[in-house]
């Protein structure tokens, strides 16, 4: 998908949750954070024109485990503007692609708050991380006899 296949109408948030943390310490384990990005309305009805709703969601826990300290979730009005995003939408990663107009309102509220609740300077990446990889079946090879049976 090309960055002018989809429009951001709008975004707002819909929910934000934070617990202060002490993650400033050298002996702190760090946090590790978990993304999940949908969308909402139904990608079949879509056409050039249509608006759908987006969104990403952005969790914050201990690496050593435990319950989240952190989360944040936003949607998005996108509009559709060509063709080639219905097609994208419909793949394993539309979701994460129609995700990534939203991710930049996500990293610039995510990152400030983090850094308020009590972790040192935050590295954020500047575009969203691939999605997780779906699990791979294993491909069974047919037995078939190379060689024909005589009749």
């Amino acid at each position: 998908m090309k960055a002018f296949d989809l429009r951001l109408i709008k975004t707002q948030a819909e929910s934000i949750k934070g617990e202060t943390f002490d993650l400033t310490s050298e002996s702190s384990p760090g946090f590790a954070v978990k993304f999940k990005a949908e969308v909402i309305d139904d990608v079949d009805k879509l056409a050039v024109g249509d608006v759908f709703k987006a969104k990403l969601s952005f969790t914050a826990f201990p690496a050593d485990g435990g319950e989240s300290f952190f989360s944040i979730s936003l949607t998005g009005d996108l509009e559709v503007m060509e063709e080639a995003a219905l097609v994208s939408l419909k793949s394993e990663t539309g979701a994460y692609q129609a995700a990534n107009y939203i991710f930049p309102y996500v990293r610039t509220l995510a990152k400030i708050m983090l850094e308020a609740l009590g972790a040192s300077a935050v590295e954020f990446p500047y575009h969203l991380p691939p999605p997780p990889k779906a699990s791979k079946r294993k491909a069974r090879a047919s037995a078939k006899s190379a060689t024909k049976n005589p009749a």
